[in-house]
């Protein structure tokens, strides 16, 4: 199994990702199940028995991801670069590597465009008080 995780992700498909270099675990919370790869194995790999679509520098293990509602994406971010995964896929063109800071996230300060360690999106619910 994983003995430390490196970035963890929950999904609007229900189940929560944690990742550890090539390898990553899907679980279904409240199941306390992880579902098995196609192989029978626990350990999934990345690139290989699901999110496919990621370039090949990904492959090898990701830092941080985040699920973000209203893009219906998730952020994949490794060292100072980050990709787009949406509609089941990156998208694959000559822009699906991107810079932190200079193709996207512009609005950071300098100290956090190197990368990141952990990400999470945080929805704030506005409530009227009468």
């Amino acid at each position: 199994m994983l003995d430390t995780v490196q970035a963890s992700l929950h999904h609007t498909n229900g189940y929560a990702y944690f990742f550890k270099g090539t390898h990553y675990m899907k679980w279904k919370p409240g199941s306390g199940v992880v579902p098995l790869s196609s192989t029978g194995e626990r350990l999934r790999r990345l690139g290989v028995d699901g999110w496919t679509s990621l370039p090949d520098n990904f492959k090898t293990g990701i830092d941080a991801a985040f699920y973000y509602p209203s893009r219906d994406a998730v952020y994949f971010f490794k060292g100072h670069e980050y990709v787009k995964w949406q509609n089941g896929a990156v998208p694959l063109n000559g822009d699906a590597v991107r810079r932190i800071g200079v193709d996207g996230w512009t609005s950071l300060p300098a100290a956090y465009r190197s990368g990141f360690d952990a990400v999470v999106y945080h929805m704030e619910k506005l409530e009227r008080r009468a």
